[in-house]
């Protein structure tokens, strides 16, 4: 552009450019909105959120388990044998703590539940 030197710059001559096309032809904001507010999606805020959490949750379990099964089978066994010389309160402490120091100075937005079950054999 530079080394044709033109005149003026309009329309027409930036319509030779795709990038200027694209721009020109891409929905404005309001139609975005209108869009995003006709779509199928009924759900309420709270079930959007709902679902948002859940998957959060499920990415971080997936993302727990390939951490674990990259480990070595020691780490693993020691990792079985510690939760299962524990007791039910003794692991929550040892989760809570975990967490606490993972967070550090992270304002929360949420409480910690957790239901621990142990089976003694």
């Amino acid at each position: 552009m530079l080394a044709e030197n033109p005149t003026h710059i309009d329309i027409h001559y930036l319509e030779r450019f795709p990038e200027f096309a694209q721009f020109r032809t891409r929905p404005s904001k309001k139609e975005e909105e209108k869009k995003d507010a006709e779509g199928d999606d009924i759900s309420t805020p709270e079930e959007r959120l709902e679902d948002a959490y859940q998957q959060l949750r499920d990415q971080l379990a997936d993302s727990l388990l390939a951490q674990i099964k990259e480990c070595s089978p020691t780490f693993f066994e020691k990792l079985v044998v510690d939760c299962r010389r524990q007791s039910p309160e003794e692991l929550a402490e040892s989760i809570v703590k975990d967490i606490e120091e993972y967070v550090e100075d992270t304002p929360r937005s949420d409480d910690i539940t957790m239901l621990i079950i142990k089976r003694n054999q």
